[in-house]
């Protein structure tokens, strides 16, 4: 039996920022952000865009962290730098999304935002730093393909 996976792909939109400094995320990728009204949002490590985790997916990816001893030197540093960095913002009805102003300079996006897919979330992107690619880069994909062992 294949069990369904929620992937998040597809082409990068850019999108303007409202005068609030908010924008909207499309109702495909929405879905599969999972059902809360709550997504994270927080620095890539490193790249020079934020990225967009749906509750579900920061569990996931914190799940590490029930198998560390409280004890372990530098832990406590660790997940401050984490939860300082990050951020928790509740979408409105229409699916608008209002992430702070230190967030959006760390990723210098102004007035525009790129979306941009990356399988297990969204990233947000300046427009003037997004990497666009107009074909397929197959060398890239190999290597992409490569490191993620699939």
């Amino acid at each position: 039996m294949i069990q369904e996976i929620d992937l998040l792909v597809g082409h990068p939109r850019t999108c303007f920022l409202d005068s609030k400094r908010r924008f909207t995320v499309s109702a495909e990728w929405r879905g599969l952000l999972g059902a809360s009204d709550y997504i994270y949002v927080m620095p890539d490590l490193y790249l020079k865009c934020l990225n967009l985790l749906s509750p579900e997916e920061m569990k996931t990816r914190l799940a590490g962290l029930r198998d560390r001893k409280f004890s372990e030197a530098g832990l406590g540093n660790a997940l401050r730098i984490v939860g300082a960095s990050s951020e928790l913002v509740k979408m409105d009805p229409q699916r608008r999304v209002r992430v702070c102003d230190r967030l959006l300079r760390f990723a210098q996006i102004e007035d525009k935002v790129v979306l941009a897919a990356s399988v297990t979330c969204v990233q947000l992107w300046a427009p003037s730093l997004y990497p666009e690619e107009e074909d397929v880069d197959q060398a890239a994909l190999a290597e992409a393909a490569r490191l993620l062992e699939i």
